[in-house]
Formats: structure tokens, C-alpha cells, sequence
């Protein structure tokens, strides 16, 4: 769930095939992944924990969809 430039993402393909792409607005680890490839997800649904600065922040998926795919470094 971190890309190559260390930002935590993942990709959701909609119901119609549009791509969307969560990503993380600041740095850290991520500690926790809730999710996984080919799963169905609704809009507000926890992926995954990040954390940084010495708190923990829940990645949130901003659309209903599938994870289409997972990127973990």
C-alpha cells in the first residue's frame, strides 16, 4: 500500500471502470492493512493505518468500489 515515491496508495476500480487512486496528504508507516486485492468497498470504509507523528491516521476510501490493486514496498 506505498507507492515508489513512499506515499501509501491503492487503487479502486469503480462499478463502471473508472480508476480512482487513495492516497495518503502526509508522510509515515503504514501499521495496518485492512483491506486486499479484489475486495469490494464502500465509500468511508477504513483501508488501511498510517502512522505518523506519533499518532494513528485511517486511510479512508473516498468511493464505493473494488480494490483492483495493492502496491507494498
Amino acid at each position: 500500500l506505498v507507492d515508489s515515491a513512499g506515499s501509501p496508495d491503492a487503487q479502486l476500480e469503480r462499478s463502471h471502470g473508472e480508476v480512482t487512486q487513495v492516497k495518503v496528504p502526509l508522510p509515515g508507516i503504514i501499521i495496518s492493512i485492512l483491506c486486499k486485492e479484489d475486495q469490494s468497498v464502500n465509500a468511508g470504509d477504513v483501508l488501511a493505518l498510517l502512522d505518523s507523528m506519533k499518532m494513528e491516521h485511517p486511510i479512508i476510501s473516498p468511493c464505493p468500489g473494488r480494490i483492483a490493486t495493492l502496491h507494498i514496498m
